[in-house]
């Protein structure tokens, strides 16, 4: 049994027209599509952030990263 959620009339439609566009794709199939591609999204996000953290920082505060010299920097 599927649960039940309330969306506004308009994002409804959008996933109506969504799932007709797409053909043989049901309304079902396509937010279960969405929601895993958002998840992914926020993923991808949240690792380019944290990279971003590591990538600005000063050469040779990595004393974890023996292979990073002082004059060395993550790019």
């Amino acid at each position: 049994m599927s649960p039940t959620i309330r969306v506004s009339e308009g994002t409804m439609a959008k996933i109506r027209q969504l799932a007709e566009e797409l053909g043989g794709v049901t309304m079902s199939q396509l937010v279960d599509d969405a929601v895993e591609a958002y998840r992914r999204q926020k993923i991808l996000e949240e690792a380019n952030r944290q990279y971003a953290l590591i990538r600005d920082q000063e050469p040779g505060l990595h004393p974890e990263w023996p292979w990073l010299g002082p004059d060395q920097v993550l790019i």
